[in-house]
Order: structure tokens, then sequence, then C-alpha cells
């Protein structure tokens, strides 16, 4: 997304989304607006496919992403602080620092789930089917 040409209302639209995530208090409030989130930046940039992806990838893991936000000590804190650094490079028309504060985040998160997993792995099973079909007997 060309960060450049954000009109106000996207960047509103991406700021209020922020800005609830901050003032919400139970995890699954907070899972819900860290999808909101992610959702404003894809619709302002007007990315159907993109949306979509989000979309599935987020009704997949949302269970998944309100357990790590239980069992972290600071998840919240984390993600927050990275919406904030992607949201204020946005408002500053960095692509760059957008896309980079981006992939901090995505790291951050894949790197917490794959410490937890190998630290639990009874659940590496079932986190590892998420988005494949049940099986089915004949």
């Amino acid at each position: 997304m060309a960060v450049q040409r954000m009109t106000p209302s996207k960047l509103a639209m991406i700021r209020e989304a922020h800005e609830r995530h901050r003032m919400m208090s139970s995890i699954e409030d907070l899972v819900s607006c860290d999808f909101e989130f992610h959702s404003a930046i894809v619709r302002a940039a007007e990315n159907d496919t993109l949306f979509s992806i989000l979309d599935c990838l987020s009704s997949q893991t949302v269970r998944l992403r309100i357990w790590g936000g239980i069992v972290s000590d600071n998840a919240v804190g984390l993600t927050i602080d990275h919406h904030g650094n992607i949201l204020r490079a946005i408002e500053a028309g960095d692509s760059h620092g957008a896309e980079a504060a981006s992939l901090v985040h995505v790291t951050a998160a894949k790197g917490w789930l794959d410490a937890y997993l190998d630290s639990h792995p009874s659940h590496a099973a079932q986190v590892r089917s998420v988005g494949r079909p049940a099986a089915t007997t004949v």
C-alpha cells in the first residue's frame, strides 16, 4: 500500500481502531480489536484479496490468539506497541517503515507461537491442524 496516498478518512479509521484497541480490557475484546486494526489497514489499502486472507486467518486463529493473551506475560502490551509503531509509520507516509513495523509484529507473534509450542508439545498437533478439514470416517 502506498501510505503516501492515505486519505484523511482512511487514516482516521485506522487511528480509531488503534484507540479502541488501547481502551479494551478483556482478552476477547482485545482480540476482536486486533482484527479490527488489521482490517482497517487492509480496507484502507482497498485490497480485497488481502482482506479475504486476513479474515480467514483471523477466524482460524481466534482461540489461539485469546489463549496467547491469557498465558503470555505482555502479549497485549506488545501488540498495542507494535500497532502504534505501524500507525505512526502510516501517519508519516513511510511505507517502508510501516512494512518493517508490520514484519516485527508478525515475527514477534510467530516467535511466541513457536516458543509456546516447543514448551507445550501436546498442543502442537491441535494448533498445526487449524484450518485443515476434519477427518471423516467412511
